[in-house]
């Protein structure tokens, strides 16, 4: 368990933070397609929901970064230990 929880950090974090990564940029498509679409049927401040939304997604993207990041370390000291 020891050996691959580095592993493991590494992959989940990289989902979590690949997931969040993703509905922001989804957030930020929405909201250009919908000024490409129909730029004068846009209620007042959607672009500021839509900020906040992808700001929202960015910081749930951000422990899964930090969780790659401990794994990467982890797994660089297992390797060094072994030397």
């Amino acid at each position: 368990m020891r050996r691959s929880l580095p592993w493991i950090l590494i992959v989940v974090g990289g989902l979590v933070a690949l997931g969040g990564i993703g509905m922001a940029l989804f957030e930020l498509s929405r909201l250009y397609g919908g000024v490409l679409e129909k730029p004068l049927d846009q209620p007042d401040g959607f672009e500021k929901e839509s900020a906040g939304r992808m700001l929202n997604w960015a910081i749930a993207a951000a422990p899964g970064a930090v969780a790659v990041l401990v794994g990467k370390i982890w797994l660089k000291r297992q390797k060094a230990r072994r030397a």
